[in-house]
């Protein structure tokens, strides 16, 4: 996942090798801006290999995502929680120019606060560190992620959250409990799942706006052309005349352009 930075106007990236750097071609800075970028990337880099993980990182929380996509208001109601310290502006403290040592103490004054006015929690809100989870992780590694085994969660899980608890839970349907009752934090999943759930279940909450990944969902037929054409018709037919989308709707979601399930809301 690439890393994008706010220095002088946005732009520069970090790719997934630590102290690889480039440009976005429709960028263009002179050849000192640039050189000043690139020394300082991999400053950072190096001085970051020596930072140790901050104890007690399970006591973090981190409102990220696309940016005008609720982060604020999200941040804002968890904040209401007695047992949540919510940082009240923006730190960008995660991102690759800053570098982990300061962000390593800035967390820890964070920590130590929280512990004097008796919160549990800490919550930061900064749209950015969507692209930063990999340091988020990094320094603070406490955070607990739950995945049913097997399929594309699991595979999702493995591949993006290296650091994170992962917690294989055998049973599908009582999975969302688990976060619910504190013995979990994260769930990836389905958005019509996620959409769902969150209905169900009060305590439960979507956090990001845009999809991670694209998969689409099938049933299996036999090996009949005749009887593929006939399955194919009918289900264009229930297309074009609306059934399949009254379906959604009587299930209180409605199908949206892009063929995503959002729910229809009051």
């Amino acid at each position: 996942m690439a890393h994008r930075s706010a220095i002088d106007g946005g732009g520069p990236e970090l790719s997934k090798r630590p102290l690889s750097y480039r440009y976005k071609p429709n960028h263009r800075v002179s050849v000192p801006v640039f050189l000043r970028l690139h020394l300082t990337a991999l400053g950072h880099g190096l001085a970051d290999l020596g930072v140790r993980s901050l104890p007690g990182g399970d006591g973090f929380g981190f409102v990220a995502g696309c940016g005008h996509s609720g982060t604020t208001l999200l941040a804002s109601k968890l904040g209401l929680h007695p047992d949540v310290l919510l940082i009240s502006r923006e730190s960008n403290l995660f991102l690759p120019e800053r570098g982990l040592r300061l962000a390593r103490v800035i967390a820890e004054e964070w920590l130590a606060f929280a512990r004097q006015e008796d919160r549990r929690v800490v919550l930061e809100k900064s749209p950015k560190h969507v692209h930063c989870l990999h340091r988020i992780r990094r320094l603070l590694p406490g955070v607990r992620v739950i995945v049913n085994p097997g399929g594309t969660n699991e595979r999702f899980v493995a591949e993006r959250l290296g650091r994170a608890d992962k917690i294989l839970h055998p049973d599908n349907r009582s999975i969302f409990a688990e976060i619910v009752q504190g013995r979990a934090d994260v769930m990836f999943t389905d958005r019509i799942e996620v959409e769902l759930q969150t209905r169900r279940h009060a305590e439960l909450c979507s956090t990001m706006a845009a999809n991670l990944t694209y998969q689409e969902k099938s049933y299996l037929v036999p090996q009949d052309p005749a009887w593929l054409e006939f399955v194919d018709t009918w289900l264009a037919l229930r297309l074009a005349e609306g059934v399949v989308d009254q379906v959604f709707v009587a299930h209180g979601f409605q199908r949206s352009a892009a063929g995503v399930s959002a729910p229809t809301r009051n």
